[in-house]
This record gives structure tokens, C-alpha cells and sequence, in this order.
């Protein structure tokens, strides 16, 4: 221990001059990727160094405007994917996500930062797609993507105690690759939605929501769920499991709803 010297030290530089810090909260656990460090700021600027000697290699600044920060300003890291068809040198042969307070994906070139283009929207996938009404800072990603199997799986933190018909919890599988929908998971009705909600429709809002990170099994493309509350009139249990890749495909993979109203609900 004595003999423990600081290699360096690295400064995001995104928190405003003057503001408190218990408002922006530098939670990042940096992925170490070759010879780099990857990580997230606080307010969600992307950023490479390298990892023996803190320089900095590329920055990318999604541009999150204040008011979607929500409890706090908090990205708690990045994720990576290898595309197992791409040439070495390709453009986003690795690619690295992140969540942004403002709900988006963002997918960019591990190896340089640019936007991976053909991800979505110029390297964005927004993710207000489909959940009603938008109210700044009610519906914020601050976990890492979950990767597996060629899907990034994500929920999203939304602010408790605001109203029985906050922003939909559901879950989402979009492929890493093209940024394309690969499934959906709403939890109040979890046979219906697959592929997004019919034309004119929203997810089912006020349900439980997964707010923090989810685990994934490679092998067996599962993914592992932990949920969080739903809007202030419902209870939650449990964690889900299913097939990330090719999810509800068997009976034994097809999680059941735990989402049930507390009070009684009358249908005369």
C-alpha cells in the first residue's frame, strides 16, 4: 500500500462553474479496451485516454441540455461491441454506447469517437420513440447498454412520485449494428408490443422500469433483468430473464407480468 504512487489524473471539465457537485455525479466505471480507458462525464461527453498515461484521445459532447437531468446529472459507463463481420480498420469495428439523460443510444468508433452512421440517426437512436408525452428530466438512461448476442438492451430511469402516468418503463432490444427496433418489452402486457406499439399507440405508461444495469449471458443470449418501481399506484416483484436475441420464442422463455394494481378498480 505504501508504495502506491497516482499514475494521473483525468478532469471531464463538463460541471458547471459554480454549481453543486452533489448535482453532477462522476459515477463512470471506465472499460479498458487495448491500450485506452472509454468512459462517460456526468452530462454524458463520451471520452477515450489512454490508460497508462491519461492523455486524451477523442471527446464527443452529445450535447444534453440541462433540463433532462433528473435527480442528478449521472452516466455510470459505457458499453463496446466487436462486430464479428467487420475488417479490422472498418468504421465502428468496435463500437462503443452509452445512455444519455436526454434518452437517446449514442453508438460511436471506439477507435476515434466519430458517430457510427449507420446506427440509427447519424450514430442516435432516440428513444422517446413511441412513450407518449416527453417531459424533460421524467425519462433518463443513466446505466450502461447491456450488449449480448448482437442486441443493446436498455431501460431507463423514470422519476418516481410524479404521476400515475409517468413515461413507460419498458424495456428495448435494438440491433447494434443498424440501431433498428429488435424487440420490446412492456410490462404491463408483455404478449403484446413486440415490435413496438400499433400506429397511434404508447407503451403502457405508469410501469415498473429497469433503471439500473442488466447482465448478460453470451452463451445462452440471455439477459437479466433488475426492475425498479413503477408510478406511484403499482407494485413490483422479481427479475426477468429471456432470450435477448430471439426473445419470447418458447413458452419456457416468456416472462409473466408482475405489474398488478393496488387498489381495487371497478368495471362497472
Amino acid at each position: 500500500m505504501g508504495a502506491l504512487e497516482v499514475a494521473f489524473t483525468y478532469r471531464t471539465g463538463d460541471l458547471p462553474e459554480g454549481t453543486a457537485e452533489g448535482k453532477y455525479s462522476p459515477e463512470t466505471t471506465p472499460l479498458k479496451l487495448g491500450d485506452d480507458l472509454l468512459m462517460c462525464s456526468a452530462m454524458n461527453v463520451m471520452i477515450s485516454v489512454d490508460a497508462a498515461t491519461g492523455e486524451e484521445n477523442w471527446r464527443y459532447d452529445p450535447g444534453v441540455p440541462n433540463e433532462a437531468i433528473p435527480y442528478g446529472a449521472t452516466c455510470r459507463g459505457v458499453s463496446i461491441y466487436a462486430n464479428p463481420t467487420a475488417a479490422e480498420g472498418d468504421p465502428c469495428a468496435t463500437t462503443v454506447y452509452e445512455g444519455t439523460l436526454d434518452a437517446k443510444i449514442v453508438a460511436l468508433d471506439a477507435a476515434t469517437g466519430a458517430p457510427c452512421e449507420a446506427f440509427g440517426e447519424n450514430g442516435v437512436v432516440d428513444l422517446w420513440q413511441d412513450l407518449g408525452e416527453r417531459v424533460p428530466g421524467w425519462y433518463a438512461v443513466t446505466a450502461p447498454p447491456t450488449v449480448v448476442r448482437g442486441v443493446v438492451v436498455t431501460g431507463a430511469q423514470v422519476l418516481d412520485g410524479q404521476a400515475e402516468d409517468a413515461p413507460s418503463g419498458v424495456v428495448r432490444g435494438y440491433d447494434a449494428i443498424t440501431g433498428e427496433l429488435a424487440w420490446a418489452w412492456d410490462l404491463q402486457d408483455p404478449d403484446r408490443n413486440r415490435m413496438g406499439p400499433p400506429e397511434g399507440e404508447v407503451y403502457s405508461r405508469g410501469t415498473p422500469n429497469m433503471w439500473t444495469a442488466a447482465v448478460a449471458d453470451e452463451e445462452l443470449g440471455y439477459v437479466y433483468l433488475p426492475l425498479g418501481n413503477s408510478s406511484v399506484d403499482y407494485y413490483t416483484c422479481g427479475t426477468m430473464t429471456w432470450a435477448a436475441s430471439r426473445p419470447f420464442s418458447t413458452t419456457r422463455e416468456r416472462p409473466r407480468s408482475c405489474c398488478r394494481p393496488s387498489r381495487a378498480i371497478s368495471t362497472s
